[in-house]
């Protein structure tokens, strides 16, 4: 008779709880800024190049998003434009920069 390879048992409850804990990290995530300090929001969209914003759609991923840094990481063809937000403690939080393109007649 063929013993059960204990690792084998142990698969399928593996799998049904880390799709539990991955399917439960976004939810978590999803806090707009309008619910954070300035600080938080400058912290969280640093760390994961995107913030959240209410709109009447319900809640939207801005993205991507970059921290202040002395070089910016925009093409030459694009601007670095300055996202600010109101948070809970600041009216005008600069979150952080999207790059935009530049308009096509910049460059004649």
């Amino acid at each position: 008779m063929a013993r059960k390879d204990p690792i084998m048992t142990r698969i399928p409850k593996l799998i049904v709880l880390a799709a539990a804990a991955i399917g439960s990290v976004p939810a978590a995530a999803q806090t707009p800024v309008d619910q954070m300090t300035c600080a938080q929001a400058v912290r969280s969209a640093a760390m994961s190049h995107r913030y959240y914003k209410r709109t009447s759609f319900g809640i939207v991923p801005i993205m991507p998003v970059f921290p202040f840094t002395p070089r910016t990481t925009c093409l030459w063809t694009e601007w670095a434009v300055p996202q600010v937000e109101r948070t809970r403690d600041n009216p005008a939080c600069a979150i952080g920069y999207k790059c935009e393109e530049r308009d096509p007649e910049w460059f004649r």
